[in-house]
Order: C-alpha cells, then sequence, then structure tokens
C-alpha cells in the first residue's frame, strides 16, 4: 500500500494559510450578498435603510 504524499513543514503552513484566505474570502461573499439582499428587501418595502 502506497502511504500518499507527505507535506513539509512550508508546504503544511502554505496550504494552511491558502485555507484561511479561501475561509475569508466565501465568508466575505455571503456577507456582501446578505447585505445587498436585506438593502433590497428594505427598498421594495419602502422602508428607509439610512437614517
Amino acid at each position: 500500500m502506497s502511504e500518499g504524499i507527505r507535506l513539509t513543514k512550508e508546504q503544511e503552513k502554505a496550504r494552511n494559510l491558502r485555507s484561511w484566505a479561501i475561509a475569508f474570502g466565501l465568508f466575505a461573499f455571503v456577507a456582501i450578498v446578505f447585505t445587498v439582499t436585506v438593502y433590497r428587501k428594505m427598498q421594495e418595502l419602502g422602508i428607509d435603510a439610512v437614517s
């Protein structure tokens, strides 16, 4: 059986940083979509979003 690929410490660190960057980007995208959706719904209902 094969052991698979062994990563060096530097490669593991780089992979971890990429994973965090992807997670942050996904979170930011979801937050933007949510904010735009709420804003548009408020406009549709005639609620003043900016007081």
